[in-house]
């Protein structure tokens, strides 16, 4: 009898102690979780806050544009009455002087892609470097390498999708028909001249498609 209970005790303290690691683990792993969020939304922070103040040197700090899916009735928001005349002078030289792979100024009223765009000689760089040259996932937008931008015939710019909406994250908008016909111009600043475009059409593409002249699906720059 006495063997049984010293049994039953010995597989309680067995039970006790795994429910204690078990505990251990599970706070140990929202600690984690905790710590992973807290890095990531300081990113996001960092981010934003970088291009604010390359915004505000350029003169084109403009009040914050709420995610597409916030807006009122989820419907394309008008922009504002904004021309090319009505926009300031990039200090182009300036950016040069802070990053000398300043090439060209992006902006589309009424959304939240107003940022320079950089050329580097490897594509890979700014994906992980931020305009100021720190470190930073959201990385800058950036001209394809292997033409010049603007003066040649296809400017292709890279920018990421944030989560936050920041960078090229908008650019998704455009599949709805209503955001497409609301926010159809897009400037460049270049030369130091703004440069309206007109967005005709707008589709996705899959990670097998290129929109490299020349290139075919899967090739070599595919």
């Amino acid at each position: 009898m006495r063997r049984h209970e010293g049994e039953r005790k010995t597989f309680k303290r067995h039970i006790f102690g795994m429910v204690e690691i078990c505990a251990a683990v599970s706070l140990a792993g929202m600690i984690c979780c905790c710590e992973a969020t807290a890095r990531t939304n300081r990113m996001y922070c960092e981010g934003r806050e970088t291009y604010r103040q390359v915004q505000r040197a350029a003169g084109m700090e403009m009040e914050p544009v709420p995610p597409y899916h916030k807006q009122p009735e989820h419907a394309g928001r008008p922009a504002a009455d904004i021309t090319g005349e009505n926009l300031p002078q990039i200090p182009e030289q300036y950016l040069r002087r802070q990053n000398s792979a300043y090439t060209f100024w992006l902006y589309i009223p009424g959304t939240s892609i107003n940022y320079p765009v950089v050329w580097h000689e490897d594509n890979r760089y700014y994906l992980d470097h931020k305009f100021d040259g720190e470190a930073g996932a959201c990385g800058c937008l950036f001209a394809d390498c292997r033409m010049e931008p603007i003066t040649g015939p296809v400017t292709i710019v890279y920018g990421h999708n944030m989560r936050d909406g920041s960078m090229f994250a908008g650019l998704k908008n455009y599949t709805d028909e209503a955001y497409l016909e609301q926010h159809r111009t897009i400037y460049l600043f270049h030369g130091g001249t703004w440069t309206a475009c007109t967005v005709k059409s707008c589709q996705i593409a899959d990670e097998t498609e290129t929109a490299w002249p020349g290139d075919k699906a899967g090739g070599e720059n595919g």
